[in-house]
Formats: C-alpha cells, structure tokens, sequence
C-alpha cells in the first residue's frame, strides 16, 4: 500500500499520562484502525476516546507506517489539564496480536 498523497496525516498519537491517545485524521486512517482494533471499540476510535500503552503505541506506529500510512506523534497535555479536557477518561484498549 502507497503513502497517502500530500501532507494528509492518517493517525496521529498524542501523549498522554501514561500512553498514547489514538486519532485518526483521515478514512484511511479510520478504515486501519477498524482492522486492528474489534468492532465494538469502533465507535471510541472514530470519537478519538481510545489510548494505549507507550508500547503498545509503538507497534501501532511501526505497524502503520508499513502499511504505508502517514503518522504523527503530538506532545500531550499537562497533567492536570488532560483531566479537564477528558473528564470521561477514555478506556485503555489493546490491539489483537497481529496474525
């Protein structure tokens, strides 16, 4: 699979305390996410209420960027303002192992 065209981003990972929020920014970007993660937690990645561990971030990453999606990784919030901003904390998921 190609890189996407132009500057478009397809996921970014944002830090948070204690891992990484999920956010994909484009269908590609959604439509990946849908083959790593079950169907019923498509609903939090399409709302960008999913967060993982730094490792588990960091397969995602690699894992991504060999299937030819751009990403990006973005510094998270402060401490304090991540509860504000989230107050619903969004849950920790992990992808299946890959096949």
């Amino acid at each position: 699979m190609a890189a996407s065209q132009g500057s478009v981003l397809d996921l970014v990972l944002v830090a948070i305390p204690g891992g990484y929020r999920l956010l994909a920014q484009s269908a590609t970007g959604m439509l990946w996410l849908q083959t790593h993660f079950e169907a019923e937690h498509w609903h939090l990645l399409a709302a960008g209420h999913v967060s993982v561990e730094a490792s588990s971030a960091r397969l995602i990453d690699t894992d991504a960027r060999e299937a030819g999606l751009a990403v990006s990784h973005l510094p998270g919030q402060p401490h304090g303002d991540a509860e504000a901003a989230n107050p619903a904390n969004p849950p920790e998921l992990r992808p299946p192992a890959p096949l």
